[in-house]
């Protein structure tokens, strides 16, 4: 028998235990994690913070899922330490485990920037339960700053907003959702969320938070702006969970580095998820794609591996999906370039923009119809070349998509007819 553990309770972690067991059905597997309870969804927080949502809706896996699949859960017991040589894991109670076979799932926790005053009461991250706990038992408060204009703080400020509270948003960049769109798609959502009562602040840089009785009271900005708050959020951005891995000797980047079966550097464990670099399949170089889809394909190639059969993992493409204000939004690998093809009617809400590098897609955004995304995904999983106009573009389908990049064999029509033989 093999004894799997799995340090990590998310998505990668459950899905490799799943994969492990389907295979294994003897073996004994254990997961450990920081927090308490089965495993949950950290991408439906801010349903649960604007109230849309019960918290007992989180739940991904229920608790009797463990029991079903013969996985012990050890929850709420950090791991700190790691012993390679020895094969044994230090959890925060003193306690030890010993391993066979160990998969890293840590995942990431929010990056607090060094700002001056920034340990004080009423400032929260916007990563856990715990967090959207902490603000909602803050009743009496009625302002709240959101540093950072990405994704998750926009999400969350315009779930506070939802809850009654006057909301600012900084963002240090000249514009909102920097990572995800372009600068016309970040002014239509930006627009969107001022109609709705949001005060957004861009180039801007917050140097300081003033406190009082131990609580957040204000935030100083650079220029010398003050902004009055009972609540700081804090989305700048996600670091991964490495602490417990330092002395290790394990090779490390922003995450740890990973093959393409997702082995790590040191014998006999693997990462998946949040943790670990892996492949850009548009930019080819390491990074950390926190991607819900991509985790769960990397804990179950992990645990493939684990277990001795085949198993690759291709790689990711940045991709962020989110609805802003009413507006949904998808931004897919690069949102720059000079090469681009525009389908832009404002009187509609539509705005989509594609970016070309050497006749192939990198990237695009797309506000307002997020229509065929998986379309704009797949030619650049595959690095085809698209030299078409702006309508041939626009109208691509699955099925015209496909034959995209085989020459002269097929003629392309899109939505206006099938690829088909040339005559």
């Amino acid at each position: 028998m093999i004894e799997y553990v799995i340090v990590g309770n998310g998505i990668a972690g459950v899905r490799a235990a799943e994969a492990i067991r389907a295979r294994d059905l003897t073996s004994p597997i254990t997961i450990v994690c920081d927090e308490r309870g089965p495993a949950y969804s950290r991408v439906l927080l801010p349903h649960v913070l604007s109230g849309e949502m019960p918290e007992a809706r989180l739940t991904i896996r229920e608790e009797a899922w463990y029991a079903t699949q013969r996985v012990r859960l050890l929850d709420g017991d950090a791991a700190v330490g790691l012993r390679p040589e020895e094969r044994r894991i230090t959890l925060a109670s003193g306690r030890e485990l010993s391993y066979d076979r160990l998969l890293a799932a840590t995942g990431g926790s929010p990056a607090f920037p060094p700002i001056r005053g920034l340990r004080t009461g009423q400032v929260f991250g916007f990563r856990s339960v715990a967090d959207v706990r902490g603000i909602m038992e803050a009743k009496d408060a009625r302002r709240a700053v959101v540093v950072g204009a990405g994704p998750i703080g926009l999400l969350a400020a315009e779930a506070l907003l939802r809850r009654g509270l006057g909301v600012t948003v900084v963002e240090m960049l000249p514009q909102v959702l920097p990572q995800m769109l372009d600068a016309t798609g970040a002014a239509m959502i930006e627009a969107a969320a001022r109609r709705h009562g949001l005060k957004a602040i861009t180039d801007a840089r917050v140097a300081e938070v003033l406190s009082r009785a131990g609580r957040v009271s204000s935030v100083g900005l650079g220029d010398g702006r003050q902004l009055d708050c009972d609540i700081l959020l804090v989305a700048t951005g996600v670091v991964s969970n490495l602490q417990w891995l330092r002395e290790t000797g394990m090779q490390m980047g922003r995450g740890i580095v990973v093959d393409d079966h997702m082995r790590t550097s040191l014998p006999d464990i693997w990462a998946a998820g949040d943790v670990c670099e892996t492949t850009d399949v548009v930019s080819a170089r390491q990074v950390v794609n926190a991607l819900w889809p991509g985790a769960c394909e990397q804990g179950r190639v992990a645990a493939l591996d684990m277990v001795g059969l085949p198993a690759r993992y291709d790689g990711s493409v940045a991709m962020n999906s989110a609805t802003f204000f009413g507006i949904p939004c998808i931004g897919i690998g690069q949102t720059s370039g000079e090469d681009t093809l525009v389908d832009e009617r404002r009187e509609a809400g539509i705005y989509r923009r594609a970016f070309f590098q050497d006749e192939r897609l990198v990237g695009v955004v797309l506000a307002g119809d997020v229509r065929n995304a998986g379309v704009y995904l797949s030619l650049m999983r595959r690095r085809v070349p698209a030299r078409l106009t702006a309508a041939d573009f626009w109208s691509l389908d699955y099925s015209s998509a496909l034959h995209l990049g085989q020459g002269d064999a097929y003629l392309l029509l899109g939505t206006r007819g099938v690829p088909g033989p040339r005559a």
